[in-house]
C-alpha cells in the first residue's frame, strides 16, 4: 500500500515489524513515502506511530523486516511533541547546530538563509534571542525551522499542536499547510480537527497494524455508516413541523435546525412543499474525521 504511487520512493517500507518483550508495536507495515503534500498519521494511544516514524528515520531497529531509504529519504527530519533546545542558544545558532549536526548538508547556510528559514515560521523578529525565554508555541515553530533549514524532502511532525493555545495552533497549522506545497509533511497527531484542516491523505494504524492509506476524502467515503447529514434551518411552526417529520430518523437542534440523514431529505423537501414559507436554508452536512475514525476503530473491535 502506498499515499503516493512512485517507482524510486525516498522511503519504503517492506513487511516491517517490530516486536518488543511482550507487544508487537508494527506488524507487517508496507508504506512508501514521496512527493509533496500532508499526510496524516493517525491512531489511537500505542497504535504505533511513534514506533512507525522511529523505524523510519533509524532510531528503532525493526525485527524483521526492512526500511529501504535513498539519498534524498536519509535526510528526512523530525520535529518532536516537546522541542527542546539549549536555553542559551539564540534561534539562529539553534538552526547553525542543527544544520552542523546534520549529514545531508556540509555547507552552513549564510545569516540571510536563516533568517528566511525564522521567516518562513514567523521568527525572523526573534533570530538573535535566547531560546530560554521562548514560549511553547515560539520552541513548537523553532523546532520545525531547525528540521526544514537542511531543505529536507521529507519531515515528521510528532503532535505539532499539542498544548498550544488557538493562536499558537493556527500559526503552526499554516506552517505546515505552506510547507506542504514543497515537500512531504508527516503529521502524527491525536487532533484530528487539525490533521483534517491541513492533510490531504492519511496513513491510519491500529494496534500495529496499517489500516488505512489513502486520500482524507477517500477514508471519509470508506467508512460504513459515514453517511451525509443534510442541516434546514426553518422559522416557526415546530409543533407541526415535528408532527409532519414524526416518520423520519431526524433531529432537532437548540438552534432550531432539522438535522436528518441524506436518505430522509425527500420527505423533508415533501413536507416543506406544503409550508415553503418557513423554509430559510438546505446544507449539507459531512461528519469530519473525528467521527469517521471513531466509526473506524470501532469496527475494527468488532471485527478483531
Amino acid at each position: 500500500m502506498s499515499c503516493l504511487p512512485v517507482s524510486d520512493p525516498d522511503i519504503l517500507c517492506e513487511d516491517v515489524t517490530v516486536r518488543f518483550p511482550g507487544h508487537t508495536a508494527l506488524d507487517g507495515i508496507n508504506l512508501t513515502l514521496n512527493g509533496r503534500g500532508v499526510v496524516g498519521l493517525i491512531g489511537v494511544n500505542g497504535a504505533g506511530k511513534t514506533t512507525l516514524i522511529n523505524t523510519i528515520l533509524g532510531i528503532t531497529q525493526p525485527t524483521s523486516g526492512r526500511v529501504r531509504v535513498n539519498a534524498a529519504g536519509a535526510r528526512s527530519a523530525l520535529c518532536t511533541d516537546v522541542p527542546s533546545f539549549e536555553p542559551s542558544f539564540t534561534a539562529d545558532e539553534v538552526l547553525r547546530q542543527s544544520v552542523i549536526l546534520s549529514d545531508g548538508r556540509k555547507a552552513v547556510p549564510s545569516r540571510a538563509e536563516r533568517l528566511l528559514v525564522l521567516d518562513r515560521v514567523g521568527l525572523a523578529d526573534a533570530a538573535d534571542r535566547r531560546t530560554g525565554g521562548f514560549s511553547r508555541g515560539m520552541r513548537q515553530r523553532l523546532g520545525i525551522a531547525a528540521g526544514i533549514v537542511s531543505d529536507p524532502p521529507i519531515i515528521f511532525l510528532d503532535e505539532p499542536t499539542s498544548a498550544l493555545d488557538p493562536l499558537g495552533r493556527q500559526m503552526v497549522l499554516d506552517i505546515i499547510r505552506e510547507l506542504g506545497r514543497k515537500m512531504l509533511v508527516v503529521v502524527s497527531s491525536h487532533i484530528l480537527d487539525d490533521v483534517e484542516s491541513v492533510a490531504g491523505s492519511l496513513v491510519v494504524i491500529h494496534e500495529g497494524k496499517l489500516r488505512f492509506v489513502g486520500t482524507l476524502q477517500d477514508f471519509l467515503g470508506s467508512v460504513g455508516d459515514h453517511e451525509d447529514s443534510v442541516v434546514i434551518r426553518c422559522s416557526g411552526g415546530w409543533d407541526e413541523l415535528r408532527e409532519g417529520m414524526s416518520g423520519c430518523a431526524c433531529r432537532f437542534e437548540e438552534d432550531g435546525s432539522l438535522v436528518l440523514p441524506s436518505s430522509e431529505l425527500s420527505a423533508a423537501l415533501k413536507y416543506f412543499s406544503c409550508h415553503p414559507d418557513s423554509l430559510e436554508s438546505v446544507s449539507r452536512s459531512r461528519p469530519g474525521l473525528a467521527q469517521a475514525f471513531l466509526v473506524s476503530v470501532e469496527a475494527q473491535y468488532v471485527l478483531a
